[in-house]
C-alpha cells in the first residue's frame, strides 16, 4: 500500500516565525559554510588519528600486561592496568573537549553560558540539535497546519531547555523539558509515522497528533513563562534591597508607576 504524497512546503511555511534554528546552526554565507566543514573535517580526523594511535597504545599496553601477568609481577600488571585506563580517559576527555567545540561552532543551538556547567551546556546543546534534526525529518511528510504545530512545540520545547538550563540542577521542570525533547515528541511522531504506514484513519490521527503537540507546547509555554517569573522576581528583589540600602525609598515603586503617577501630579497642578 502506497504512503500519502509528502506535502511541499508552502509560503506560509517559509514564513513561519522562529525556524532559523532548525536549520541547526549552520552559517550561511559561503565563507561560513566552508568553514563550518572545514571545522567537522578537521574534528572527524582528528578523532580517527588519536582513536587509532589510543587502540595501538592500549594494544600494546595489553601486551605488556600479559606478558606481566605471565611472570606473576604484580606491580608491573598494575602499571599497566593504570596505563591503560588512563589512555581511556585521555581519549574519553579529547572527544568531549571534541564535542563542546563542535556545539560552540553551531551557534544557533548553543545556549547562553553564564553559570552553567561545561559538560552540562554541551548536553543541552546536543539535545536541542537532535530537537532540530527530528523536527525538519518528520516535518517533511506532515501537512502545513501540523507542520505549523511541530514547529511551535519544538521551539517552545527549545525555550524550555534554554530556560531550564541556565540554573544548572535537575529540577521537576527541567525534565519535564528533556522528557518532551527525548521521548514525548518523538514517541507522539513515531506513532504517526506508523499510522501512515497503515493508510487508514489519517483523519483521525492528525487530530491526535495536533492535541498532542498542542498539549507539549503549552506545558512548555508554561515552564519558559515560570522561569521568567522567577528571573524577574530576583531583580525585584535585588531592586528593593538596594532600593533600603541606599535610601531611596522611591525606587520601591515600579518604574511605570512612578511615571504614571508624575503624569498625575503633573496634571493635577494645572
Amino acid at each position: 500500500m502506497s504512503l500519502p504524497p509528502s506535502p511541499r512546503p508552502t509560503s506560509d511555511d517559509q514564513q513561519w516565525p522562529d525556524q532559523q534554528w532548525l536549520s541547526g546552526g549552520k552559517p550561511t554565507s559561503i565563507a561560513g559554510q566552508a568553514a563550518y566543514l572545514a571545522g567537522r573535517a578537521g574534528d572527524t580526523l582528528g578523532l580517527i588519528v588519536v582513536g587509532a594511535l589510543s587502540l595501538g597504545l592500549i594494544a600494546v599496553l595489553l601486551i605488556c600486561l600479559i606478558l606481566a601477568g605471565i611472570k606473576g609481577s604484580l606491580v608491573a600488571t598494575l602499571l599497566m592496568l593504570l596505563a591503560i585506563a588512563g589512555v581511556v580517559l585521555a581519549f574519553g576527555k579529547f572527544r568531549r573537549q571534541t564535542r563542546q567545540a563542535a556545539v560552540l561552532r553551531s551557534g544557533g543551538a548553543a545556549l547562553p553560558r553564564s553559570d552553567v556547567g561545561t559538560e552540562f551546556a554541551t548536553l543541552e546543546a546536543e539535545r536541542i540539535q537532535k530537537l532540530a534534526h527530528l523536527t525538519l525529518k518528520a516535518g517533511a511528510s506532515l501537512s502545513a497546519p501540523l507542520r505549523q504545530k511541530l514547529n511551535a512545540s519544538a521551539t517552545a520545547i527549545r525555550d524550555a531547555l534554554r530556560a531550564t538550563a541556565a540554573g544548572g540542577v535537575l529540577t521537576r521542570e527541567a525534565h519535564d523539558a528533556r522528557q518532551a525533547a527525548d521521548d514525548d515528541l518523538p514517541t507522539a511522531l513515531s506513532a504517526y509515522q506508523d499510522l501512515r504506514v497503515t493508510g487508514s484513519g489519517l483523519a483521525y490521527g492528525e487530530v491526535l497528533l495536533s492535541e498532542q503537540l498542542t498539549l507539549i507546547e503549552r506545558r512548555m509555554r508554561s515552564i519558559s513563562d515560570a522561569q521568567a517569573q522567577q528571573h524577574t522576581r530576583k531583580l525585584e528583589a535585588g531592586r528593593r534591597y538596594l532600593s533600603v540600602k541606599y535610601g531611596e525609598a522611591d525606587d520601591l515603586q515600579p518604574a511605570e508607576v512612578r511615571v504614571s503617577g508624575q503624569k498625575v501630579k503633573g496634571e493635577a497642578e494645572r
